[in-house]
């Protein structure tokens, strides 16, 4: 189990006084308000690489917070103890300042948990797609000789 979710401890310094990773409010004894479902019987985990050159940045963090924005699930990202909700503002994910070849903890916990994770993993699998969105075009390359007074042809 990743590091960033194993059981025992206090989960409450990690998530918050009040709050576990499914994002449920404790009620009385310190139970949790299961009353619909077992939501330890729907919890998902998987650590995955940071890959990119840029690390997880502000364009990926936003990518991701999207993704995880479209499941019912509750989503979390951690990195060496520090874990935020996936489905908050991209700024709060930049600030795991997780680097190329970190290592990050992602769980999700609901019914569409390994859905999401599938997505959430392909986004870093994929690089976040900045590969192909960095390189110039041929279009670009036009421009930049449009603007130094050359005439484009064709």
């Amino acid at each position: 189990m990743p590091w960033a979710f194993r059981s025992g401890g206090n989960r409450d310094q990690t998530f918050g006084a009040g709050r576990s990773a499914d994002g449920m409010t404790k009620q009385g004894g310190g139970r949790h308000d299961r009353s619909l479902f077992n939501m330890d019987d729907l919890k998902k985990t998987r650590t995955v690489t940071v890959t990119n050159d840029e690390g997880f940045h502000l364009r990926a963090a936003t990518l991701f917070v999207l993704c995880a924005r479209r499941f019912r699930s509750a989503v979390a990202i951690g990195k060496e103890g520090h874990v935020v909700d996936g489905k908050s503002t991209p700024l709060q994910l930049v600030g795991l300042g997780a680097c190329r070849g970190d290592e990050v903890a992602l769980e999700a916990t609901g019914p569409d948990a390994a859905e999401a994770l599938d997505a959430l993993a392909a986004l870093f699998a994929s690089h976040f797609d900045i590969e192909e969105s960095t390189q110039p075009t041929d279009r670009e390359d036009s421009s930049e000789n449009v603007a130094d007074g050359d005439a484009v042809t064709g």
